[in-house]
């Protein structure tokens, strides 16, 4: 099966070069859930972000990591 790559731009999506809070990494989130949803490899493109916080990463990534990859 051929899957699409789907690049997600993050400060496109954020619309900010601060990835600071957990509402800008949900919007991170449903975007890549998307992506999946419709069986596609996601590239998550972090140029143009200056300040990044884990807030942020706990809300868009940890989450993508633990609903959609098999860790088995």
């Amino acid at each position: 099966e051929t899957k699409n790559t789907q690049h997600l731009i993050v400060k496109d999506i954020i619309d900010s070069e601060l990835a600071i809070t957990t509402d800008d990494g949900n919007l991170v989130y449903e975007n890549i859930h998307t992506a999946f949803d419709n069986k596609n490899v996601v590239e998550l493109d972090f140029k143009g972000i200056n300040i990044m916080i884990t807030a942020f990463l706990n809300s868009s990534l940890t989450s993508s990591v633990f609903n959609f990859v098999s860790l088995s």
